[in-house]
Order: structure tokens, then C-alpha cells, then sequence
């Protein structure tokens, strides 16, 4: 299990103090068949009674415990790795229950969380079409008052925005932007690209099978080829980026090797005359 203390005296934008009711509750939302969330399927095998919820055997989720209102447990089917790494992911952002049972989806037109900056305003289009959002600076944020008065995003921004001095700062996919008077920040995104394995479901449960699939892919023609190496910057034989905590630099035993690969799948019990059971590989571009 996991236990989290919540810090004391922080407020939703909107004023009333996040409890840990609040944490079970938005957890348990997203477990929800109502809510529609297509996340339930991280929770559901790993949490204690989330099928039981999800099923509507019950009305609550064993699993998400709240101690006080400062203290929540999550008890889980199996000691989980990547919990915390879970927990740091966008849908499982807290929402405040009572704003969320009151308005419905309406509560998203207008949403209220505990950051540094708070809903102002969506930036509209003269025919009202949503493009964007205002965000102005919450005085009340628990980690001090923030230095930026307002912040505008929008995806529809575009490098003549920048250069007409429309907007502050624009990501730029150009190794070099050769134009004067503009600073270039240069820096790779905290956003490994990884082929995950399904490691309970054969062969891919064998150690070996998937360190001979690892040596029959080469890395650098895939970031070249399918993502183009604009986007990918490094290749890595880590999961971890360099700049990370737990970042650990490793050799090249890892590298493209189809030979070594074959030996390893003969080693494995596969023969060169037996075919190899078909693997399907899912491709997220960027």
C-alpha cells in the first residue's frame, strides 16, 4: 500500500480547503462507468475492489481509503513498480466533489484546481469558436505567489505570432532558428518514445525473447523512418532520460544486433525452421 499526506491549507481556486476526500473521490471517478474514462484500465487489475466497483457491487472502492482529512491510503492487488509514476498523471488530477457532483461536465467550462494559475477566460475566435485559455495568477497558491501575472495558451499560435511579438515564447522544431534578436532555448523533452511488452502473455513472459526482439529492432532507423529524428533527439538504451534522477548511463550490449537476436531465439527453444509467433506493434506518433 501507499500512504499520502496531503499538506495542510491547500485551497481550490474557488476557495474551500482539497481533503482527502476529495483524493477518493476523484480516483474513484475515474473507476466510474458513468464517467467514461478510457484510464480505468490502469486501476482496474491493480487496485484492491475496483472490479467490484466498476461492476457496481459496490459503492465504494476497497482500495481508496481515507484515514483523516489529511491522510489517504491506496492499497494495491500486487506491489506495482510505477505506482507513484501513476499517480502523477494528468487524469489523476483532484477535483473538488462537491463542484464536480453539482455541475456535471459544466464544471469543466469553468474548472477550479490548486495550482499556481486559475481559469480566467477560453480565448475565442470571432465566430466564439474555443482556441484557447487565459489563466491568470492565484494570490492564494500554497507554494507562493507567482511571478507571472497571466498566461495564454494556445495551440493555434504560430511563429508569426512570435516574430510580430503577439506572444512570448512559441517551441520551434528548427535545429537552428537564424534570426536576430530572438533567444533560442535549447533542451530535450523530458519524453521517452518506448516499445512496452506485455510481459504475463508468451512468449513475450521470457526474459530472453525480449531481450532478442530488443536486438532485432534498430532504434536509430525507427526514430529516423517513423518519427523523424526531429522529433527524437537521442536514442537511448534507457527508459530514464539523462537529466533524471535514476538515470544510469549502459554499453552497447543493448544495440541492434538480428544475429545475436537469432541465437537468442534458438536459445529460447525456437528453431530457424519454426515461425515465430506474430507480434503486433502499436506505433504512437508524436
Amino acid at each position: 500500500k501507499h500512504t499520502f499526506y496531503l499538506r495542510m491549507g491547500v485551497k481550490f481556486h474557488h476557495g474551500r480547503e482539497l481533503s482527502a476526500e476529495d483524493v477518493k473521490f476523484s480516483l474513484e471517478r475515474i473507476l466510474d462507468k458513468k464517467t467514461n474514462s478510457p484510464y480505468y484500465q490502469f486501476f482496474l487489475p491493480r487496485i484492491v475492489g475496483a472490479k467490484e466497483f466498476r461492476e457496481g457491487k459496490t459503492k465504494d472502492v476497497a482500495g481508496f481509503k481515507v484515514i483523516d482529512k489529511y491522510s489517504f491510503e491506496i492499497h494495491w492487488t500486487r506491489p506495482f513498480v510505477s505506482a507513484l509514476y501513476l499517480m502523477s498523471m494528468h487524469f489523476c488530477k483532484i477535483l473538488p466533489r462537491e463542484l464536480v457532483i453539482g455541475q456535471g461536465r459544466r464544471f469543466f467550462l469553468k474548472p477550479s484546481g490548486t495550482g499556481p494559475f486559475k481559469f480566467d477566460y477560453w480565448l475565442r475566435t470571432p465566430q466564439l469558436d474555443i482556441v484557447g485559455v487565459r489563466l491568470k495568477r492565484n494570490e492564494e497558491y500554497f507554494g507562493g505567489r507567482p511571478y507571472l501575472g497571466a498566461v495564454e495558451f494556445c495551440p493555434l499560435f504560430t511563429l508569426d505570432h512570435f516574430l510580430n511579438r503577439e506572444i512570448d515564447s512559441i517551441p520551434v522544431l528548427s535545429e537552428k532558428l537564424l534570426i536576430p534578436n530572438v533567444q533560442i532555448f535549447q533542451d530535450g523533452l523530458l519524453q521517452p518514445i518506448f516499445l512496452g511488452m506485455s510481459c504475463h502473455i508468451p512468449p513475450l513472459d521470457r526474459a530472453i525473447v525480449r531481450k532478442a526482439i530488443l536486438h532485432s529492432l534498430n532504434k536509430r532507423e525507427i526514430a529516423r523512418d517513423i518519427f523523424d529524428m526531429r522529433y527524437v533527439r537521442r536514442v537511448m538504451n534507457n527508459y530514464i532520460p539523462s537529466r533524471l534522477p535514476g538515470f544510469f548511463p549502459r554499453d552497447d550490449e543493448e544495440s541492434y544486433d538480428p544475429e545475436k537476436a537469432k541465437q537468442m531465439l534458438q536459445d529460447a527453444g525456437f528453431s530457424i525452421e519454426e515461425e515465430f509467433p506474430p507480434l503486433t506493434l502499436l506505433i504512437d506518433l508524436p
